[in-house]
């Protein structure tokens, strides 16, 4: 399953015991800091196998880095932040055109051959690259994917990834009450799709692009963390988010408490936390699962600006509670028995009930075993490949 991190605005955390116990109980794969190097290595230090990210936002902003400076100079004006393995965070939602795509390239081939940092890189918005043609569009950064994949340990993508109104938003396309071109309601959760073959996926999982993109040009998809992943106000559906209800004080529908009006009457047998958090573990299992992306850093906690404020989770204790309880899904002690070997009689080559799908692994090579358990004899390892599966 994904892991859900956290993207934290360092300078503005309400009660940092409260954080660190949340991250404690969560231990997430990876999170993000803004603008506060101590906290990050702090949670470095409690949390060594956590990927922590530090993002130097300063006071005139990181987007237009790389109008500002060169790729040496980044590295060089960075470099004091990327001790005890804490990673980097390189620009926050620039344009997807050339100059971009070939200073990050460049950046990440300085980084590689001079200073060997864990650099994340991109941050790229939900909606870019955007236009009629996603894939083509992705294969514009051929050289710079080529670098993500050969250099996995130290050149990761950053995407942002936001629903709209609720999760099975871009599903399919259109609005998420008229989804693609049957139309479908998917705002019941009894109309959430159990698995997400055969489905386009715009916000969450638009992802899917940028493998398809790889896989015409023959390399393995990098490594996806998203560092920004929440509910928006997307312009796509713009016209749709207009029409829920608002939630005082705010006055639009972005983060997840200005959503906490249109929950209620579409979900009324869910507390507001409940029926955020079903959709966040939606996300996680359904939509992300099979998919490369190793976590999604929710944001945000604590918040920088005022315009933050529905977005920052730090104080849905209910929330967080519920969040921290499902991730203690194994219990302290021995690690559990391995199963005995399983029977499994295979399926006839005409069972209806096989599909072509593409199967992809996440961070690396994955093991495909002879029977479902750990231990099992290796028949096949692979980053992607075409296949037919039962989907179950």
């Amino acid at each position: 399953m994904v892991s859900l991190g956290l993207n934290i605005h360092g300078r503005n955390i309400p009660d940092k015991s409260r954080l660190m116990a949340h991250l404690q109980a969560t231990r997430p794969r990876a999170v993000v800091v803004m603008d506060d190097h101590g906290v990050a290595l702090e949670i470095k230090r409690l949390l060594p196998e956590t990927m922590v990210i530090y993002r130097q936002w300063g006071p005139d902003g990181d987007e237009n880095d790389y109008r500002q400076m060169t790729p040496r100079e980044w590295l060089e004006s960075h470099k004091r932040y990327a001790v005890e393995g804490i990673a980097l965070y390189a620009l926050n939602e620039p344009p997807f055109n050339e100059r971009v795509i070939n200073w990050l390239a460049e950046l990440a081939a300085t980084n590689i051959a001079e200073y060997g940092f864990t650099l994340v890189i991109g941050n790229w918005a939900t909606g870019n690259p955007t236009g009629e043609n996603i894939v083509e569009a992705w294969k514009r950064a051929e050289h710079l994917l080529k670098l993500c994949d050969i250099h996995r340990d130290k050149i990761i993508l950053g995407l942002h990834q936001y629903a709209g109104g609720v999760i099975t938003s871009g599903l399919h396309g259109g609005t998420p009450d008229k989804a693609g071109k049957d139309g479908l309601n998917l705002i019941p959760p009894t109309s959430w799709p159990r698995h997400m073959a055969g489905i386009t996926r715009f916000h969450i999982g638009r992802e899917m692009f940028l493998v398809q993109a790889c896989r015409e040009m023959g390399i393995r998809p990098p490594r996806v963390i998203l560092t920004e992943f929440q509910f928006d106000d997307l312009g796509d559906i713009k016209p749709w988010l207009e029409t829920l209800p608002k939630t005082a004080p705010f006055q639009g529908i972005n983060g997840h408490k200005s959503l906490q009006k249109a929950w209620a009457q579409w979900w009324p047998q869910w507390s507001f936390a409940r029926a955020c958090f079903e959709q966040i573990k939606y996300a996680l299992t359904v939509i992300l699962d099979f998919s490369i992306v190793e976590a999604a850093c929710w944001f945000c906690w604590g918040h920088s600006s005022d315009r933050w404020i529905p977005f920052d989770r730090a104080d849905d204790d209910e929330l967080n509670r519920l969040i921290e309880i499902d991730a203690q899904t194994v219990p302290p002690g021995d690690p559990p028995t391995p199963p005995p070997p399983a029977t499994v009689p295979f399926p006839a080559l005409d069972d209806a009930r096989w599909r072509d799908t593409t199967l992809t692994s996440r961070g690396g090579p994955a093991n495909l075993r002879l029977q479902p358990f750990i231990g099992s004899v290796v028949v096949r390892t692979f980053v992607m490949e075409d296949a037919l599966v039962i989907l179950h």
